[in-house]
């Protein structure tokens, strides 16, 4: 197998579903003292075996009825390809009573509709909170007088912006008539970043170091490539852009991402 990813998005992900199933094979699960790398901070690994479970055609065609537009070409390839992981991943938690390891899953499961909405959930819940706690982002114009019209406000400009498409813990593009590449945003404590140009950005990103690819190898995200079709979610962003400092990793391991 070839070291270096395909461009195009379609040969990337077979290369690489083939390349991290291959290693998944006989991965065996480190102990949690290994992952404790950063006091009070969380890790994840894989479970020997794990494979890619990917949607048909008409199961992806179902979901889109459902939910009343196409989705974006890059995000059907994605879900077509590789669409999430076959079993759940093992957490470790560091924090004041953590012990032991956990199962869960960070990717989003389409069939469920209940579990595609509490992510969408999970990634607005953090932004109306803040702005329930006084937090307002100037971008979001003139702030009114009392809590519930605040509220009101992100509601109804959430509701108008393009639809949340979760893929990986906080990371989601969003239902766009878009080719790929497909900007990755991140939400996480009512901020929103943009995290990868693209899913095959941040697939190298996150999950890379499973086949030999040093995230450092990959380009730093900047603000001005988000476009302005990202409406509200592109207003919400903090000027931040990703770039793997050692601060910013630690971020990375608070959103739940393990970098080796």
């Amino acid at each position: 197998m070839t070291r270096y990813p395909p461009q195009d998005l379609a040969p990337f992900l077979h290369w690489f579903r083939e390349r991290t199933e291959a290693v998944w094979a006989s991965h065996v699960p480190h102990a949690r003292e290994e992952h404790q790398l950063i006091a009070d901070i969380e890790g994840w690994d894989i479970q020997t075996g794990t494979k890619w479970a990917p949607l048909s055609d008409g199961q992806i065609a179902a979901i889109e009825a459902r939910e009343g537009r196409p989705f974006p070409e890059a995000y059907c390839l994605y879900l077509g390809i590789l669409g999430g992981l076959d079993r759940p991943e093992i957490q470790f938690g560091f924090g004041p009573g953590a012990s032991g390891a956990a199962r869960a899953q960070r990717g989003v499961d389409w069939t469920d509709a209940a579990s595609v909405a509490a992510r969408r959930r999970a990634i607005t819940h953090d932004i109306l909170f803040e702005v329930d706690n006084g937090r307002w982002h100037p971008a979001f114009g003139p702030s009114p007088e009392s809590r519930e019209d605040r509220i009101a406000q992100i509601g109804t400009m959430i509701g108008l912006a393009p639809a949340v498409l979760p893929i990986i813990g906080h990371g989601f593009v969003l239902s766009l008539d878009r080719a790929d590449p497909l900007p990755v945003l991140s939400a996480e404590n009512g901020d929103v970043v943009l995290y990868a140009h693209s899913i095959r950005e941040l697939l190298l990103r996150d999950w890379g170091h499973w086949i030999g690819i040093d995230h450092h190898e990959v380009r730093p995200a900047e603000f001005e490539d988000v476009p302005g079709a990202y409406g509200f979610w592109r207003d919400a962003m903090q000027r931040q852009t990703f770039a793997p400092t050692q601060t910013q990793r630690m971020t990375a391991w608070q959103l739940g991402r393990l970098w080796v």
